[in-house]
Parts: structure tokens; sequence; C-alpha cells
């Protein structure tokens, strides 16, 4: 089962109010490689798996400052240049979900977790595809692979 048939469009591409709002970077070192964290065993959702920086909106919160203040709430670091790369809603698990991923280098500061998250590596965009499970994550990985040129 693969991301698309997953998550199912809501109502022509309109999302309804109620909508969960979620937002994802691939965070790119000065060497391509894309940062990848490890959740805390005591997160409620997927503990313990690798997972991409990010989480939710605030309400109202407009996506690049959320994913902004999510990378350096998780990560201490800061982003360059943001690039949307795919964003994709429908129905998920519990409710109605928009996961929005976007792109960009890490300019500044050294990584600095959260209590969310134990560890993190940096790897190769498709190494790093093989270590997240989360599928809305996988659809995302899967197109910024194909943006960057990346054959599997």
């Amino acid at each position: 089962m693969n991301a698309e048939s997953v998550l199912r469009p809501i109502g022509g591409g309109k999302f309804l109010s109620g909508l969960n709002r979620y937002v994802f970077c691939f965070v790119f070192d000065s060497f391509g490689r894309v940062l990848v964290l490890r959740r805390a065993d005591f997160m409620r959702a997927r503990p313990g798996e690798w997972d991409l920086p990010g989480g939710g909106l605030d309400d109202g919160e407009a996506y690049e400052i959320g994913v902004r203040r999510e990378i350096t709430e998780e990560t201490g670091l800061e982003l360059g240049k943001l690039e949307l790369v795919v964003r994709k809603g429908g129905e998920w698990q519990d409710g109605k979900h928009e996961f929005s991923y976007f792109r960009a280098n890490a300019v500044a500061g050294e990584v600095r977790l959260s209590e969310e998250h134990t560890e993190y590596e940096w790897h190769e965009p498709l190494v790093a595809a093989t270590m997240v499970q989360y599928k809305p994550h996988l659809f995302g990985l899967a197109e910024t692979s194909r943006i960057a040129g990346l054959k599997p």
C-alpha cells in the first residue's frame, strides 16, 4: 500500500473545518544528506521510530513560520530558503489531515535534540527512506527524490 492510496483527497481537494495540519522538513546538510530523528519511547504516536523533523501547526499559523518553529524546537537548527515539495491531504487514521513537506538546507546551528527525540542521523535521501516507516513521510521522501532527480 502506498501513500497515494492511503491519503484520499477530501471533497475534490477542498479541506473541511477540523483539519489537522502538519509540516515536516527534509533538512539537508552540506553533503546532501537528510536529517532523521528517532522518536522517544514515551511518545504516544510511533515511539522509537525514525522520523522527519516537524509537527503540528498552531491554529492560524502560516506554513513557513510553523515549519521553521518546529525545526528549531526539535533540532536547534536554522534553515535556509524553504521549498515546498508536496502538500497532500486526506483522511488518515483518526480524521482529516493535511501534510506539507518542505526541503531546506541547515545553514546555522548544531543538532540539539528536544525531549521528543533520542538520537539523530544524517543519511542519503534513499537510505533515509528505508528508515522512516510513517506512510505519509514515504510519499514525501519519494517526491523529494523525484524532484532531486534521484533514482531508487
